[in-house]
């Protein structure tokens, strides 16, 4: 994740994605889609989420604004001291932090109050008290896993692939 109070440049090779629609939810689990932002500016005060390849990357302050954006779920820290605590809300709304269990990346519920690191972001989202939300980024980005899937035969005469693209004569579990 990433917050600073100026407007940055995104490096070359680097993408950011903002949370500004509602988590779909799921029992315990809900998922969130991610938001590119298109114009290679994080807006100053802006959280984002920022996906690349490992390496390191340096974000320089931008001359131009960058495009607002309305109702981001992200918000964040950056400031003078190394982290700044953020209390447990009492307006309804749960917060999240971007983080692995399980080998699944995914923004999982504090449930108490946490440390949230300069230029770093978290997610507040109104009326949402799931354990965890899986990330989606964007519509037309590529799928990064495979999760719960589940095969429906509404007609006997179905033809079954595996994904080498062999034909299933007996598809088991």
């Amino acid at each position: 994740t990433f917050y600073a109070n100026d407007p940055m440049t995104i490096p070359a090779g680097m993408t950011a994605y903002v949370a500004t629609t509602t988590p779909v939810m799921n029992g315990t689990e809900g998922t969130i889609t991610m938001t590119t932002i298109t114009d290679g500016i994080i807006p100053a005060e802006t959280g984002a989420v920022i996906r690349g390849k490992a390496g390191q990357y340096l974000f320089t302050k931008a001359a131009a604004e960058g495009t607002t954006v309305t109702g981001n779920l992200l918000l964040g820290y950056a400031g003078a001291e190394e982290y700044a605590n953020v209390a447990l809300p009492n307006d309804g709304s749960t917060n999240y932090v971007l983080t692995v269990m399980n080998d699944k990346a995914g923004f999982y519920k504090k449930d108490k109050s946490f440390k949230v690191y300069n230029h770093k972001a978290y997610l507040n989202v109104p009326d949402a008290h799931v354990r965890s939300l899986a990330i989606r980024f964007g519509a037309n980005e590529e799928t990064t896993s495979i999760d719960n899937g589940q095969l429906t035969m509404d007609n006997e005469n179905v033809v079954i692939y595996d994904l080498m693209g062999r034909r299933v004569v007996n598809p088991t579990k």
